[in-house]
């Protein structure tokens, strides 16, 4: 039994002995900043190309005719600029021909 003993004595685990992988965790930080400083400005752009326009909000007033007599149907708001749309489809057929007739308007619901 004493040999047996003998054989286990060296192998005891030493806690005093720093661990070998300290620097994985700053290692893993670090990649982890370098990547954000990479993709951080495609995706400010990429947030920035969705995000709405700002505008500029008024209160529309009816004018008064200061002409007795004057135009009564004056317009209460006129603007100018654009509208862009937030979603679009592309239509497509399934098969190719040639359109005898269109029974429908734009704007019209179709199935």
């Amino acid at each position: 039994m004493s040999t047996l003993s003998d054989d286990l004595t060296p192998l005891r685990i030493d806690r005093d002995a720093a661990s070998r992988r300290r620097w994985l965790p700053w290692a893993l930080l670090l990649g982890l900043a370098i990547v954000a400083a990479a993709v951080y400005p495609s995706a400010r752009a990429f947030v920035e190309e969705r995000r709405a326009p700002e505008v500029e909000v008024a209160h529309a007033v009816q004018p008064v005719a200061s002409v007795p007599g004057g135009s009564a149907e004056l317009p209460v708001l006129v603007a100018t600029g654009y509208v862009i749309a937030r979603k679009s489809s592309d239509v497509g057929v399934k098969a190719g021909g040639r359109l005898a007739a269109i029974r429908f308007e734009e704007g019209t619901r179709v199935h």
